[in-house]
Protein backbone atom coordinates (compact mmCIF):
# COMPACT_ATOMS: atom_id res chain seq x y z
CA UNK A 1 0.00 0.00 0.00
CA UNK A 2 1.46 3.30 -1.02
CA UNK A 3 2.37 6.25 1.00
CA UNK A 4 -0.14 8.42 -0.56
CA UNK A 5 -3.31 5.84 0.12
CA UNK A 6 -1.83 5.17 4.06
CA UNK A 7 -2.33 9.01 4.56
CA UNK A 8 -5.83 9.41 3.05
CA UNK A 9 -7.56 6.33 5.21
CA UNK A 10 -5.64 8.33 8.19
CA UNK A 11 -7.52 11.71 6.88
CA UNK A 12 -10.83 9.57 6.69
CA UNK A 13 -10.42 8.23 10.01
CA UNK A 14 -9.65 12.11 10.93
CA UNK A 15 -13.03 13.11 9.28
CA UNK A 16 -15.03 11.02 10.87
CA UNK A 17 -13.43 12.00 14.08
CA UNK A 18 -14.16 15.66 13.16
CA UNK A 19 -17.79 14.59 12.79
CA UNK A 20 -18.33 12.57 16.41
CA UNK A 21 -16.68 16.03 17.72
CA UNK A 22 -18.92 18.09 15.97
CA UNK A 23 -21.81 16.05 17.69
CA UNK A 24 -20.04 16.76 21.05
CA UNK A 25 -19.14 20.22 20.25
CA UNK A 26 -22.75 21.51 20.56
CA UNK A 27 -23.28 24.06 17.99
CA UNK A 28 -18.96 25.23 18.84
CA UNK A 29 -20.29 25.97 22.74
CA UNK A 30 -18.25 23.56 24.05
CA UNK A 31 -14.40 24.32 23.74
CA UNK A 32 -12.58 21.35 23.49
CA UNK A 33 -14.70 19.25 21.16
CA UNK A 34 -14.92 22.36 19.30
CA UNK A 35 -11.07 22.69 19.00
CA UNK A 36 -10.52 18.88 18.58
CA UNK A 37 -13.48 19.23 15.52
CA UNK A 38 -11.22 21.97 13.88
CA UNK A 39 -8.24 20.23 14.24
CA UNK A 40 -9.57 17.02 12.94
CA UNK A 41 -11.50 18.33 10.07
CA UNK A 42 -7.48 20.38 9.57
CA UNK A 43 -5.60 16.89 9.46
CA UNK A 44 -8.30 15.16 6.83
CA UNK A 45 -7.69 18.14 4.32
CA UNK A 46 -4.28 18.06 4.99
CA UNK A 47 -3.94 14.74 4.35
CA UNK A 48 -6.03 14.60 0.96
CA UNK A 49 -3.90 17.11 0.09
CA UNK A 50 -1.02 15.17 0.47
CA UNK A 51 -2.64 12.26 -1.02
CA UNK A 52 -3.60 13.67 -3.99
CA UNK A 53 -0.02 14.16 -4.82
CA UNK A 54 0.32 10.51 -5.65
CA UNK A 55 -3.07 9.17 -6.18
CA UNK A 56 -5.14 10.49 -9.02
CA UNK A 57 -7.67 13.11 -7.84
CA UNK A 58 -10.93 11.59 -9.20
CA UNK A 59 -9.87 8.67 -6.92
CA UNK A 60 -8.65 10.30 -4.14
CA UNK A 61 -11.77 12.03 -3.16
CA UNK A 62 -14.15 9.65 -4.08
CA UNK A 63 -12.53 7.45 -1.68
CA UNK A 64 -12.32 10.59 0.93
CA UNK A 65 -15.83 11.46 0.70
CA UNK A 66 -17.58 7.83 0.33
CA UNK A 67 -15.53 6.26 3.13
CA UNK A 68 -15.66 9.15 5.08
CA UNK A 69 -19.84 8.84 5.37
CA UNK A 70 -19.76 5.69 5.82
CA UNK A 71 -17.49 5.77 8.38
CA UNK A 72 -19.62 8.91 9.84
CA UNK A 73 -22.77 7.18 9.60
CA UNK A 74 -20.82 3.90 11.90
CA UNK A 75 -19.70 6.08 14.18
CA UNK A 76 -22.91 7.72 15.00
CA UNK A 77 -24.89 4.30 14.79
CA UNK A 78 -22.35 2.91 16.79
CA UNK A 79 -21.12 5.79 19.60
CA UNK A 80 -25.13 7.50 20.01
CA UNK A 81 -27.24 4.75 18.65
CA UNK A 82 -28.65 6.37 15.83
CA UNK A 83 -30.39 3.81 13.68
CA UNK A 84 -30.68 3.69 10.00
CA UNK A 85 -33.87 2.25 7.81
CA UNK A 86 -33.18 -0.35 5.20
CA UNK A 87 -33.28 2.11 2.47
CA UNK A 88 -30.04 4.19 4.10
CA UNK A 89 -28.42 1.05 4.55
CA UNK A 90 -28.73 0.05 1.29
CA UNK A 91 -27.51 3.50 0.37
CA UNK A 92 -24.15 3.01 2.02
CA UNK A 93 -24.06 -0.22 0.29
CA UNK A 94 -24.29 1.55 -3.23
CA UNK A 95 -21.33 4.04 -1.79
CA UNK A 96 -18.83 1.04 -0.64
CA UNK A 97 -19.61 -0.33 -4.15
CA UNK A 98 -19.00 2.76 -5.60
CA UNK A 99 -15.83 3.02 -3.84
CA UNK A 100 -14.77 -0.33 -4.38
CA UNK A 101 -15.90 0.34 -8.37
CA UNK A 102 -13.65 3.85 -8.77
CA UNK A 103 -10.96 2.03 -6.34
CA UNK A 104 -10.47 -1.07 -8.71
CA UNK A 105 -10.64 0.35 -12.12
CA UNK A 106 -8.49 3.63 -11.45
CA UNK A 107 -5.46 2.12 -12.90
CA UNK A 108 -7.35 1.64 -16.11
CA UNK A 109 -7.49 5.78 -16.74
CA UNK A 110 -5.64 8.24 -17.18
CA UNK A 111 -3.26 9.64 -14.77
CA UNK A 112 -1.56 13.22 -14.89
Amino acid sequence: MSCGLLVLFASIVAEVAGSVAIRYAHGFTRWLPSVLSLVCYGAAIWGLSYAARTIPMSVAVTLWAGLGTVGSLLAARLIFGETLAIGQWLGVAYVVVGVVLIQTFATQGAHA
